[in-house]
């Protein structure tokens, strides 16, 4: 495991636990809301886009333990570490790349990203792998900076885009009092 791997792992474990928690709950609620559907099928599957040192996948587990988790991170440190942090959890955590995802098409219920949609090279490229991968009707959240660029998301959301034909549903998070403005969005979007 990299030495910058652990560092990010303890820092991002104080710093944004609340954060953390917070998408995790938004998950579950989103993952229950599309449970009528999927609980013939399976129990709801999540897909935790660059998932890092799993700290969401292990809140969502400690929530949600009937939730079938996947995350996938790019770099082999922040696995070993997201391995670490859930093991004997159940949930699966695999080296890849957001825009060529190792799962077959229509897999997931729900994808979620935190703070790693500002690193995608190719946000088009990103958005459609994601929607190859979710189930009609599934639910797309993605949590970032306020000033990302989020115009591949808008432009996935037209008419004849993968997504619903209404542009996604922002929200501007704020999480610390002492901030004088939201920091962070939420975006949501749903798989036509």
């Amino acid at each position: 495991m990299g030495i910058s791997a652990t560092f990010y792992d303890r820092t991002s474990g104080r710093l944004a636990r609340g954060l953390y928690r917070r998408v995790a709950s938004d998950v579950q609620r989103t993952a229950a809301e599309g449970a009528p559907a999927a609980s013939a099928r399976h129990d709801a599957s999540v897909l935790d886009i660059g998932a890092g040192t799993g700290r969401v996948l292990f809140e969502l587990h400690h929530i949600a333990p009937a939730l079938e988790l996947t995350g996938i991170d790019i770099s082999p440190d922040m696995v070993a570490v997201a391995r670490r942090n859930t093991a004997g959890t159940g949930i699966a955590v695999d080296v890849g790349d957001v825009s060529a995802l190792p799962y077959a098409d229509a897999s997931f219920d729900v994808a979620v990203s935190t703070l790693s949609m500002h690193h995608w090279p190719d946000q088009a490229a990103a958005v459609a792998e994601i929607a190859r991968v979710l189930r009609p009707g599934g639910t797309l959240l993605v949590y970032d900076f306020a000033s990302t660029d989020a115009s591949a998301l808008s432009r996935s959301a037209r008419d004849d885009g993968p997504f619903t034909g209404r542009p996604p549903l922002r929200k501007r998070l704020r999480l610390m009092r002492l901030l004088p403005r939201p920091v962070l969005a939420r975006y949501r979007l749903v798989r036509s």
